[in-house]
């Protein structure tokens, strides 16, 4: 029997079907459902159900205070501080960093009756001690400690006058109606329990009441309007070191005599056989697919008619469990709610109003925002808004999209975009509007329109609507707090504001609340028993939450003023948790063992007290063990492979008549799927806007400022006269360059300066060099020569061609010298090889392009042995590093030959075979 059948059939034993003057306190909303299911299971006929509510909730209606939301509140405390400070007023967006603490330690000492008048001054000395040494006076403090010491002592001013502040209006918050209660016991109570007939009131299920609950709790006793029923298993209530016992023995104290026993009290955890099950997976997300497996694991019939539960400590798995969920689980009642803010299109939404924020605060040309190119293509590109285009404009977007990034701007306007994007009926019937807008209402207009279209769209699903309609209140709110706010007047305070309202909006679930699997979060369990209980997220840090503390107050000082802290929250914790497991017989607890977004990966110390405490009992076995995700061979990682179909092979041999070049060899090697998309299918990664420099680009303006020099010299050599002028005028040439290669770039400040001053510095170190050891037997025969040549092979039906160009050949030791300048990173042993074989492998890609550079030359020109080699320019003078074969610089004409036949068979190895695979 659960608790609330045990308290429906108490209730109806001592009172009879009499319950119209009854008042039954619980815990949670929740709880209610369930007691009146038991009340109507108990009784034959109808009755007047008895009144059923909260304690918070009756205390709000016995104050008579109007209760304000948590924005409500803080527009409240923002219009009194404003009004109190004057012009010394910060705005909306400072006082949101501090006023939602400083609010919650208000409503604390007010729950707890704290002497303000004492806590705050005591606050105030104990700053002032915390920043005091014997060798620096008062007068000597910082700025900063100075200004926090004041806002400390300013803290207890705006207590008691924004008090006063809500009570003139009739309004407060959750801790001032407990406070007024507290306080004005009598006439209030009396007068309320008189008006609503109350004759008894019953307090079932609570635990940890804060001091005002108590001091209430002590005059209904005394009135002998109060009875208790708690819900306590002797396993920690009997034992004083239990933190889960921890309130109830107080209440077992302060309220229960031998003539009042405390009354019910289980032996659940020393009688009921329970098997409990602790399972440790390796990532927060690989928790859903633990609790999904164990779920699969209770028949259909027992998840219809018996008590199966889903607590979810952490609700950002809601999503990834309602993926999971085994097919055979047809019936869920999910208590949350969904998580608006969770979903993608609550994404794209947070993303376009950073988009504007970041945007005013971008210099404005023609009343025109700048959009940053990162943002405006991450929420262009959002899968939310590919989602509300029909399935036929999909490429049409995708193109246009890629031709406006083709602009490569850093910074858009919102004209930029109508050319590109107004064919798309979602340009025109929203985003027009939403980048044209300049304040922050039109925006959330935009934004409104925008979410309409997911009334049309065919292609979302049910919770899409929903969260589409959810979030169209949101706006729809935002839209009458700027309206009704004046100081609501930019993006920054937008964007809070949404946030903030985000995290208040959940979507119910309609079902029957009553049958199917429960999904439910920690604090909706109160009361509440199940059969089947399965319990995610039981990390340190999560259950219990440890000592993150939301409060200005400090521990020590809490202790000393009666008001809770940490200690008691982990007590707190502590009996949801072994309430859950009270009267249920099979139990899975879920454990992440790796860090996740929380960087919690230790098992909970509730995990460890299993461990250790309950081991001894009989009737209870524990079993653990590491969750390890079924996968099937299929689903294991393959290295991707190309299969030689006929249509491939046609597409290797048009490229062996447009030409191989070096680079699409080495390419090959190195990995025959990359070769085959990047050269068959014509697939490149795609390039972004060039907000800074990229290095292509800069060793592409260094190549063509040296190409434009040495051109005029060809069958000669520059002296150091003439590098000597080349100096005075390289940076003008470099800067002319980089305006052509990089025409929307500014070059003056940030990383582009510093990328064109380590361009300058290359070239300007490179040409003093030559002044000072100018070249000797060196001539100039040609610069960005062509080389090519054509092969008939057997076994391959088209000529293979090759081609290439080099940056310099010159005449050199009576040989002709191929020279490859770089501006990228370079090694020695790149180009240092001992073997022919040696050249075909990916380590050796430099030393292959300039044997194929060498073996085109010897093409086209005469000669018994050729050289090449490299220019690095990062290296101070740029020295040339000749390609060594076997430690010689020369390649003879029968090393060529080698090569040749070396190249042949690679090319053979191409066209044979059935499949080219991928390279590690």
């Amino acid at each position: 029997m659960t608790f609330l059948e045990t308290v429906a059939k108490q209730l109806l034993a001592e009172y009879g079907t009499d319950l119209k003057d009854v008042l039954i306190l619980l815990p949670s909303k929740r709880a209610d459902q369930f007691l009146r299911k038991a009340l109507a299971a108990q009784i034959d006929t109808p009755i007047v159900a008895p009144d059923i509510q909260s304690v918070a909730s009756f205390v709000t209606h016995v104050s008579q205070l109007q209760e304000l939301q948590r924005l409500d509140l803080l527009f409240a405390f923002f219009e009194y501080y404003q009004a109190t400070m004057g012009e010394g007023a910060e705005d909306f967006v400072g006082v949101m960093k501090w006023a939602p603490r400083m609010l919650q330690d208000f409503n604390e000492i007010d729950r707890h009756l704290v002497a303000a008048e004492k806590l705050f001054p005591y606050l105030y000395e104990l700053e002032m001690l915390r920043h005091w040494a014997p060798d620096r006076p008062y007068e000597a403090f910082t700025d900063l400690m100075q200004r926090y010491i004041d806002f400390v002592k300013e803290a207890g001013e705006h207590y008691f006058q924004f008090r006063e502040f809500l009570l003139t209006r009739n309004q407060g918050y959750q801790g001032m109606a407990y406070r007024k209660v507290a306080e004005q016991l009598d006439p209030l109570v009396t007068e309320w329990v008189k008006r609503h007939k109350v004759k008894k009131i019953i307090a079932v299920g609570l635990n940890a009441l804060n001091t005002c609950e108590e001091k209430l709790f002590d005059y209904l006793k005394k009135q002998e309007l109060l009875d208790f029923i708690w819900d306590a298993d002797a396993y920690y209530l009997n034992d004083d070191m239990a933190e889960a016992g921890k309130f109830l023995r107080q209440y077992r104290k302060r309220w229960h005599t031998k003539d009042q026993p405390f009354g019910l009290v289980s032996r659940n955890f020393s009688m009921q056989e329970k098997h409990i099950e602790i399972i440790a997976v390796p990532s927060n997300t690989a928790q859903a697919r633990a609790a999904a497996n164990a779920i699969s694991k209770v028949p259909a019939a027992d998840i219809v008619e018996k008590r199966v539960a889903l607590v979810l400590a952490e609700e950002a798995l809601l999503s990834p469990i309602l993926n999971a969920m085994p097919e055979h689980v047809q019936a869920l009642n999910i208590t949350m709610g969904y998580p608006v803010g969770m979903h993608p299109l609550a994404n794209l939404l947070l993303l376009g109003l950073r988009l504007h924020e970041l945007a005013s605060g971008q210099l404005k040309s023609k009343n025109r925002y700048a959009f940053y190119h990162k943002e405006l293509f991450s929420f262009l590109e959002h899968p939310a808004l590919l989602g509300l285009l029909a399935s036929a404009e999909l490429d049409q977007y995708t193109f246009a999209i890629r031709k406006l990034k083709a602009l490569n701007k850093v910074y858009f306007y919102s004209d930029d975009l109508p050319q590109f994007l107004d064919q798309f009926p979602l340009f025109s019937s929203g985003l027009a509007d939403f980048f044209a807008a300049t304040q922050a209402f039109e925006v959330t207009q935009s934004l409104g329109a925008l979410l309409q279209h997911y009334e049309k769209n065919k292609n979302a699903t049910a919770i899409d609507t929903e969260v589409a309609f959810g979030l169209f209140g949101v706006l729809n709110r935002l839209s009458e707090l700027l309206s009704s706010h004046q100081f609501l007047n930019d993006f920054k305070s937008l964007n809070i504001l949404f946030s903030d309202l985000l995290h208040e909006v959940t979507l119910d679930f309609y079902g029957e609340p009553m049958q199917g699997l429960q999904i439910m979060g920690v604090l909706e369990t109160r009361a509440l028993d199940f059969d089947h209980l399965i319990l995610t997220s039981v990390n340190e840090g999560t259950l219990p939450s440890g000592k993150t503390d939301f409060s200005m107050i400090p521990f020590d000082v809490k202790r000393s003023f009666g008001m809770p802290n940490y200690l008691d929250k982990d007590a707190i914790y502590a009996y949801h948790f072994y309430r859950m497991l009270q009267r249920a017989s099979h139990i899975t607890l879920i454990y992440s063992t790796v860090d996740g977004s929380t960087g919690k990966s230790e098992s909970s110390r509730f995990i460890k007290q299993l461990r250790y405490e309950l081991r001894s009992f009989a009737n209870i076995k524990i079993t653990e063990k590491q969750f390890d995700a079924p996968v099937s061979i299929e689903h294991l990682r393959k290295l991707p492979t190309v299969t030689k179909t006929e249509a491939v092979l046609e597409s290797l041999y048009k490229k062996f008549q447009t030409g191989l070049s070096p680079t699409s060899l080495t390419r090959y090697i190195a990995d025959p799927v990359s070769f085959y998309k990047t050269e068959l299918l014509g697939i490149r990664e795609e390039r972004g806007i060039e907000e800074s420099i990229f290095h292509d680009t800069m060793g592409s303006a260094v190549h063509h400022v040296l190409e434009g020099f040495y051109s005029t010299y060809v069958n000669g050599f520059p002296t150091p006269q003439d590098y000597t002028v080349f100096l005075n005028t390289a940076t003008a040439l470099l800067t002319e360059q980089f305006a052509k290669d990089y025409p929307n770039g500014d070059m003056t400040m940030g990383r582009n300066l510093m990328v064109f001053k380590v361009a300058e510095h290359m070239l300007q170190s490179y040409i003093k060099n030559k002044i000072k050891n100018p070249a000797k037997d060196r001539r100039i025969h040609s610069i960005e020569d062509r080389f090519e040549t054509e092969m008939v092979l057997s076994g391959i039906p088209v000529p293979v061609r090759f081609k290439g160009f080099a940056d310099r050949v010159d005449y050199w030791k009576g040989n002709l010298q191929i020279l490859d300048f770089k501006t990228g990173m370079f090694a020695k042993s790149d180009i240092t090889f001992n073997s022919i074989e040696e050249l075909f492998t990916p380590k050796k890609g430099k030393a292959l392009q300039l044997m194929i550079y060498a073996w085109l030359l010897s093409k086209t020109y005469e000669g018994t042995s050729f050289s090449a080699g490299i220019v690095p320019l990062r290296e101070s003078g740029g020295p040339v590093y000749p390609l060594l074969y076997n430690k010689s610089e020369m390649i003879s004409k029968d090393d060529l030959v080698a090569f040749e036949e070396a190249l042949v068979a690679q090319l053979l190895t191409m066209v044979d075979g059935d499949l080219w695979e991928a390279v590690l």
